[in-house]
């Protein structure tokens, strides 16, 4: 059955196997370290260490998801250790003492620098915590993903049932810090971090921190059906004001996030106990995968961040093709002979030019030549594990190379 529902991923597994397990995993465990039980903040792509760069929340808590994944799918005792001291950082640094959540960033000494409460960082370090509570069953981990859960639906969560994008220290909600959309003070929320909420109330159901997270959960997916779609359903809206009303140029989509949650939100809203939730998310997901394969697509298969501006070239990023095979896979799955396709061309291009050659990550961009863009972060404040971690990671378990987790 795996063979045949899951032909792609078993086609490209051998591959994919030492991406992960020979380049990309090997990296991180040997280069964000740093003395004292610390990690490193940043570091270019051609190896130089940016001694006094801050260190994103972020980046922290996806280096604890990414790890502690790995350790569950394999039990690699040396992913369970880098998980660790990130989560700790994670805790004793980015998290407020004093007014609960975690803030944005701190600086290279591990003192507070951007402290306001951004609800994408919320989610993720709450994806964390819960990871590490599914990996090591050990409560300090499910004691602070429940108070970050309770911080945030206290200090962010509106009257309309959703959560809104950010709030000052103390809770106090401001405006002007949309992801993507920056200074406009019309802009409440963005569909990027939407996404992340979901992420982080679905691994809140599984490690059981409540019926109030599978309540939000349901919530978040019903508000993101109703408001989030392009007209036809073949993308979504970026950014939304006060009444979920979108803003900005209605022909613009992402591609990479639309194909992102395509499966991720399908995959949720099986956490819900609502059959026809689940059935809506399915539906939802295979027409953004068909808008992705329409529109969404450069000219060999890579898979474009942003499509509907009048920025006609642009550089393809790693995540957007991560989560590009990620989507297509999902799809073809399904039956979907298309996306089964474009998953096939596009780890061609993966494999053949964001892959490394000896131990590292993906290329973080490609140039319209197919070459990378200098000058980049290897480890940054977005530069992170996560996405191909999560996509790998996927792949090898539908392909039977790893056993699936809950």
């Amino acid at each position: 059955m795996i063979g045949d529902t899951n032909r792609v991923e078993v086609a490209i597994a051998d591959r994919v196997w030492i991406d992960l397990f020979d380049r990309v995993a090997p990296f991180w465990l040997n280069t964000i370290p740093h003395r004292r039980h610390r990690l490193r903040g940043a570091v270019g792509e051609d190896g130089s260490v940016r001694r006094h760069a801050p260190k994103s929340t972020v980046l922290t808590a996806r280096v604890t998801w990414a790890f502690a994944s790995i350790y569950r799918h394999t039990g690699d005792r040396s992913a369970l250790a880098l998980a660790e001291r990130a989560a700790t950082e994670l805790l004793e640094r980015h998290v407020d003492s004093q007014h609960g959540g975690v803030y944005w960033s701190i600086d290279a000494r591990r003192r507070p620098l951007r402290r306001h409460k951004h609800m994408y960082a919320q989610a993720f370090a709450i994806y964390a915590f819960t990871e590490m509570h599914l990996a090591t069953r050990n409560l300090r981990w499910w004691d602070a993903a429940r108070s970050l859960l309770s911080a945030v639906t206290a200090g962010l969560l509106d009257g309309r049932g959703g959560l809104i994008e950010c709030a000052d220290e103390k809770w106090v909600p401001v405006t002007g810090q949309c992801l993507g959309r920056a200074d406009d003070e019309t802009a409440r929320v963005s569909t990027n971090t939407l996404i992340h909420i979901v992420e982080a109330l679905a691994n809140s159901v599984r490690a059981d921190l409540g019926d109030d997270a599978r309540q939000l959960l349901g919530d978040h997916l019903a508000l993101l059906a109703e408001h989030a779609l392009h007209v036809g359903g073949h993308g979504m809206h970026q950014w939304f004001d006060s009444r979920w009303r979108p803003l900005g140029d209605p022909t613009v989509t992402s591609p990479g996030h639309d194909l992102e949650a395509a499966w991720l939100l399908h995959d949720a809203a099986g956490l819900v106990n609502d059959p026809a939730l689940h059935a809506t998310w399915r539906d939802i997901g295979r027409g953004l995968v068909s808008g992705a394969l329409s529109r969404g697509l450069d000219r060999d298969g890579g898979v474009l961040a942003l499509v509907g501006t009048e920025q006609q070239r642009q550089a393809l990023t790693w995540w957007a093709q991560a989560e590009g095979l990620a989507g297509f896979c999902w799809a073809a799955a399904q039956g979907d002979e298309r996306a089964a396709d474009a998953a096939q061309r596009l780890w061609l291009l993966i494999d053949t030019h964001f892959v490394s050659d000896g131990p590292g990550d993906w290329a973080r961009a490609l140039d319209d030549d197919r070459r990378r863009v200098p000058g980049g972060l290897a480890i940054g404040p977005w530069e992170c594990p996560y996405h191909v971690v999560r996509t790998e990671l996927g792949v090898l378990v539908r392909a039977g190379r790893l056993a699936p987790i809950g």
